[in-house]
């Protein structure tokens, strides 16, 4: 039998590579020792008090996160809602297009819209989105609550963030949905349903999975977006008493008050923000990981 040999050129190659996936393993360590030994100081002074509480008063050492929590968590399922039934909707119309060439061009523009700046898409929320949003709030009269006209606040974060998570859903659901056997697909043909029920009764079931990892994947980078939301979402240390309450989130919070920081504490707490940005994405991230079908199909996009 021939043995195999490894030249100096084969062993380099297999030290790059186990190399590189060490050193990606290690960043993440690395990333996560920081903002552990940085946020520290105030888990030691404040305790879990800190996710709580509603009082955000860095002049008086009063740090409260429950405001952003609560903008983070209220945003980003509105944005990944109104992405759900846009991009599902839009995954279903590009699968079922006869013209190969027309299949591939709508799928290159939805993953165009995926490299778009958020900065761009703060600036459309603000000069399309915002002036609907405060004409619905006249309208409704809904002003004597907010106390503002410009239509900043969740609701525009929330929107706004839907249109940037779009092309996550569409790219991972229509992955999903090509991945449905066609055998499935005819023999629900073959017993008598429409093609419109053969894709509510037949499709979507089988690519539920699939559709709910993208929702995962698309929630992870919601909770994890800065330049559009602060652009949109008005910047106000205050809890949000409606939609259309101007406010903060997580990631806002911490880009805006970082320069603004009042005694020892403030930057420590804005890290342990941070922490808590870090360890929910990863869990979606890696929940998503599991749910995602491991089909020829959906293997040819990696998002993670």
């Amino acid at each position: 039998m021939k043995q195999q040999r490894y030249g100096v050129g084969n062993i380099l190659f297999v030290l790059l590579i186990a190399g590189s996936g060490a050193f990606v393993v290690l960043l993440m360590g690395v990333v996560l020792g920081e903002l552990l030994i940085h946020a520290w100081p105030a888990m030691i002074k404040f305790g879990p008090s800190v996710l709580w509480a509603t009082v955000w008063r860095p002049s008086d050492q009063l740090f409260g996160m429950w405001p952003w929590i609560e903008a983070t968590v209220i945003s980003s399922l509105i944005g990944v809602v109104l992405a759900t039934v846009v991009g599902t909707a839009t995954a279903l119309v590009i699968t079922r297009m006869r013209l190969r060439w027309l299949r591939r061009l709508s799928s290159a523009l939805v993953q165009w819209l995926s490299l778009i700046p958020s900065v761009i898409f703060g600036l459309w929320g603000l000069t399309f989105i915002a002036p609907i949003v405060s004409l619905t709030m006249r309208h409704q009269s809904i002003l004597l609550a907010v106390h503002h006209t410009d239509g900043e606040g969740l609701l525009l974060a929330g929107l706004t963030l839907g249109a940037m998570l779009i092309p996550t859903i569409v790219a991972v659901t229509r992955e999903t949905l090509m991945a449905v056997p066609t055998s499935i697909v005819e023999g629900a043909l073959a017993l008598g349903l429409t093609i419109n029920e053969a894709t509510v009764e037949v499709i979507l079931p089988y690519a539920r999975r699939g559709i709910f990892g993208a929702v995962l994947l698309a929630l992870g980078r919601a909770l994890g977006e800065t330049v559009a939301v602060v652009m949109v979402i008005g910047s106000e240390p205050q809890i949000a008493t409606s939609l259309f309450s101007k406010t903060d989130t997580l990631t806002s919070v911490i880009a805006t008050q970082w320069n603004h920081g009042h005694g020892q504490f403030s930057h420590s707490v804005l890290f342990e923000a941070g922490l808590l940005l870090y360890i929910c994405t990863f869990i979606f991230y890696t929940v998503a990981r599991m749910y995602v079908p491991k089909t020829l199909a959906a293997a040819r996009l990696q998002l993670w």
